[in-house]
């Protein structure tokens, strides 16, 4: 069975990168939870050759973001913390995937400063790299609110010269470079820079320029409603871009859109029924880029040449296995070859993530499927619970599907025999498919293996739906918990829930439900128990003090700083209904939540101490140095094992 102990001591897969040719992938593993220090290494594979992917570095640094030099699969570089503050450095391969030497950093600063992303030209000749003054950092001292410190600024580095001096092109005192991409013909950047470099500047209007490294000189600039996604720039720097379907909109599905430089934006598709999550380019020397789909609990890999969609790359099949949406990378190949690498893993079959690379003929037809690493091996697949896919009608006749967890070896007919935790996911804009994750935030997989029947709706406003689905989840707590209910009175009558043996617990926007959940007037079930993981509980007040604060008012219509808008402010704020609330109430909360401040978890605490019929009194378990993502080992293992005995106490 899976424990707290291993979502604690689990493994995190990050930036998957292929090289030009084709030959080699390189990307990154380490634990997903710190013990002392974050920690992760750079590990290389053969493309061709199954259980090639082998570790690189040592592990003893926080090594990230590596990727091939573009005319050289035998040289990589990558940002790391070794030697103090992130940087940039460059190691060397032979051509039997082993290092020559130790890693080395790639230039010198003449100051503190930290390297945050870089990319290096099409061509081979440039790194371009964005960088912030390091100067202030840890320094207590008084602070002007949301006053620029220490924006983010572009270098660049000539690979040619081995003085490897460092030139300042972009540097703006009133604005953050948030990041950037190059042009096709290596001459220019397009980088985009956002009011601030917080959170909330990314809810609000941007720009995008286009600056030539010879001359320094802006060419052209774009303007967005605010920050749009991933872009990649092809021939004739036409841009393709993922942002909003509505682009005005806040908390929209998003979609691909195309535009030159400095002209306006047309939509190219996706949005509609489905989302886009990120895209990639296929190389300099192509008019391709691919890009990954979500419909509903399944995914795709789309490959376009400019505006024209050409194949699809892969499809997950039969609702069995799930792709890890934003850690992929595609190319096509000198030989005429199309090579995808993605993550893939499956709670139907028990298969846990690892890294795949798929060939593809010209045409899309697929030749090779080879898994390149072995993560997880101590994980067998009868260890872990069983998913699936389900579908149901809601109350309003909309079609929706999600996923019940629960222990392997079991039939349908002896699931009514389990108690039923309700888990609905956070977000919202996010879904759940048939996945092994380990991640903190996701108990499904914790509680199934610890004998609970775990529901998971896709409910109103989760991704993978398109536009009109998630417009229907704003303001929450209309047709999103409707969609909760549903899916619990639908198993009902399927006779795999017990009604009296029901429970429900959520991290974030599901924290949301299960305050919302516990504290209805007139509610249509009787929870056992609560479990409120940063949970919003007074949408006016936390759109006051969140670090996405417009976000988080849209999402509950709680504008405080509106007028006349006070029906609204309190409409889906479970802390007015404290006086419901009869269930027994766990909250687990991070100190330093940002997202969803503390306040919310005491207020609602207080509200239900003061004013409710519970017993016993609800418990509150605050975690020292976590944000909104935990990020200690010893607290994801503490707060998970308290979550698990809470739900025995009251439903076993």
């Amino acid at each position: 069975m899976v424990t707290a102990h291993d979502y604690a001591e689990a493994e995190r897969i990050a930036s998957v990168r292929i090289s030009l040719d084709g030959s080699r992938v390189v990307y990154t593993c380490g634990p997903r939870y710190t013990k002392k220090t974050a920690i992760s290494s750079v590990w290389i594979a053969n493309i061709s050759r199954a259980g090639s992917a082998t570790k690189l570095t040592t592990g003893d640094h926080y090594d990230f973001s590596p990727v091939f030099n573009p005319l050289s699969s035998n040289e990589i570089y990558f940002l790391s913390n070794r030697h103090g503050a992130s940087h940039l450095f460059k190691l060397i391969l032979n051509n039997g995937n082993q290092m020559e030497g130790e890693p080395r950093r790639v230039f010198e600063f003449d100051g503190p400063y930290t390297v945050t992303s870089f990319s290096i030209s099409p061509d081979g000749c440039t790194l371009a790299f964005v960088y912030r003054s390091d100067r202030d950092r840890g320094e207590s001292k008084p602070k002007v609110w949301r006053k620029m410190e220490n924006p983010g600024m572009v270098g660049l580095v000539d690979l040619k010269d081995d003085s490897r001096t460092v030139r300042q092109l972009v540097a703006h005192a009133a604005m953050h470079v948030e990041s950037f991409i190059w042009t096709p013909d290596s001459s220019a950047i397009i980088y985009r820079v956002c009011q601030n470099n917080d959170m909330e500047s990314q809810h609000a209007t941007m720009m995008e320029h286009m600056i030539s490294i010879v001359t320094g000189h802006i060419e052209s600039t774009n303007y967005y409603p605010r920050l749009p996604g991933d872009v990649v720039c092809k021939s004739n720097r036409q841009l393709f871009i993922i942002q909003p379907r509505t682009p005005e909109q806040l908390m929209e599905t998003g979609a691909l859109w195309a535009r030159r430089m400095g002209d306006e934006m047309h939509h190219l598709g996706y949005g509609d029924d489905d989302q886009p999550f990120s895209i990639t380019d296929l190389g300099s020397s192509t008019s391709q880029f691919a890009i990954s789909i979500g419909r509903g609990v399944n995914s795709s890999i789309d490959v376009f040449n400019l505006s024209t969609r050409m194949f699809t790359a892969y499809q997950t099949k039969d609702e069995k296995e799930a792709i890890l949406d934003k850690v992929w990378d595609m190319k096509f190949s000198a030989d005429g070859l199309y090579i995808l690498v993605l993550v893939l893993s499956s709670i139907v079959t028990g298969e846990p993530p690892n890294v795949w690379a798929v060939t593809l003929d010209s045409t899309g037809k697929q030749l090779q499927k080879v898994k390149l690493s072995s993560h997880y091996a101590w994980l067998r697949p009868e260890d872990i619970p069983i998913g699936q896919v389900v579908t149901w009608e809601s109350s309003d006749g909309t079609q929706l599907q999600g996923m019940i967890h629960y222990p392997r070896g079991m039939i349908e007919s002896e699931l009514k025999s389990l108690p039923t935790v309700m888990v609905p996911h956070g977000g919202p804009e996010i879904r759940d498919v048939p996945e092994i994750t380990f991640d903190a935030l996701y108990w499904k997989i914790l509680l199934a293996s610890e004998g609970y029947l775990v529901l998971s709706p896709n409910y109103r406003g989760s991704s993978g739906r398109g536009e009109a689905f998630a417009k229907q989840g704003v303001p929450c707590g209309n047709l999103d918990w409707d969609d909760v209910e549903s899916m619990i009175t639908n198993c009902i009558q399927r006779g795999i829930v017990n009604p009296g043996r029901l429970a429900i617990a959520g991290y974030s926007q599901g924290g949301f439900m299960a305050a919302f959940a516990c504290s209805r007037p007139h509610p249509k079930f009787a929870f056992k128990a609560v479990i409120i993981g940063a949970g919003v509980t007074d949408g006016g007040a936390l759109a006051a003090s969140s670090d996405i604060p417009d976000a988080q008012a849209f999402l509950s219509n709680s504008y405080p700083w509106a007028p006349g808008n006070y029906v609204d402010y309190f409409r889906a704020s479970a802390i007015k209904d404290a006086c419901h609330v009869r269930a027994p109430v766990l909250f687990v909360h991070g100190e330093q939540d940002e997202r969803i401040p503390l306040a919310q978890a005491i207020g609602f605490y207080r509200g239900i101490e003061r004013v409710a019929h519970t017993t016993p009194k609800p418990i509150l378990v605050v975690y020292p140095e976590e944000g909104h993502f935990f990020r200690k080992a010893a607290n994801v293992e503490d707060m998970l094992n308290r979550i698990v005995q809470f739900l025995d106490r009251y439903m076993k």
